[in-house]
């Protein structure tokens, strides 16, 4: 049954406080709710169809459409702020996003904070493996850093959390320690770092490697702890900063 228009009922609703309407409406049939609707001359000359809701609903929450006919309306449990538009989630319910990058931009600021408000619990972050089908990037993605120097010490600088780092082809007698100076805008003294012998053409044993960082600054120490043989090559290690 299609929507009907009521004959000779043209007017105005009844007042409801500052929820009183200013134009003329007309009532209408929905049958699919078994509710009548009104709606204006204007949207009835241009065949625009009335939209029926529920009896009532919730304060600023965002209405969703209740099937597939674009006719009715339904109360959700998203609700958006008045003068902040903060959204808010009551229930189980998650944020899933979806589309052609999958992405969620967070901001144009250098902190996003995620806050369990109240927690009964420590909570638990997880974060998906990404075995054999994707990968797992830490702090913008793994950049390739190269060093500058192959006497006792050389310079670097890092742009992200995680690095793979490769020296100059190195020379460092054995018993001696060449330190990498590696510049980090932003990493502290009280932040953790994770150094880790990735490889290079280097094929001296025995390498040890030290990453402590201050202001600004890793200072990698790598020391050749074989007994009478000099380095021979590059070396390759990983770095990963924790910022705490």
């Amino acid at each position: 049954m299609p929507d009907v228009l009521i004959p000779g009922a043209l007017g105005r609703l009844p007042a409801y406080g500052s929820n009183a309407p200013t134009t003329a409406r007309i009532p209408m049939f929905l049958p699919s709710t078994g509710r009548i609707s009104y709606v204006t001359p204007d949207q009835i000359a241009s065949g625009a169809s009335a939209v029926d809701g529920p009896v009532s609903a919730t304060d600023n929450a965002i209405a969703r459409f209740d099937g597939v006919t674009g006719r009715i309306i339904q109360n959700s449990a998203v609700t958006i702020a008045d003068t902040t538009g903060a959204i808010a989630i009551t229930g189980t319910g998650g944020v899933t996003v979806t589309g052609t990058t999958n992405q969620l931009v967070l901001g144009t600021t250098n902190t996003t904070t995620i806050n369990a408000v109240a927690p009964a619990a420590p909570r638990v972050l997880s974060i998906r493996d990404a075995g054999a089908s994707g990968s797992f990037v830490v702090g913008g993605g793994n950049a390739a850093v190269t060093l500058t120097g192959t006497g006792a010490t050389s310079t670097g600088t890092m742009t992200t959390l995680s690095a793979r780092v490769t020296t100059a082809a190195l020379t460092t007698a054995a018993g001696a320690t060449h330190v990498a100076t590696i510049t980090y805008t932003g990493v502290a003294a009280s932040d953790m770092v994770f150094v880790t012998l990735a490889g290079g053409t280097n094929t001296t044993e025995s390498i040890i490697l030290k990453a402590p960082c201050t202001t600004n600054t890793i200072t990698v120490s790598i020391t050749n702890a074989a007994a009478a043989t000099a380095v021979n090559g590059t070396i390759i290690f990983n770095l990963l900063v924790v910022k705490l």
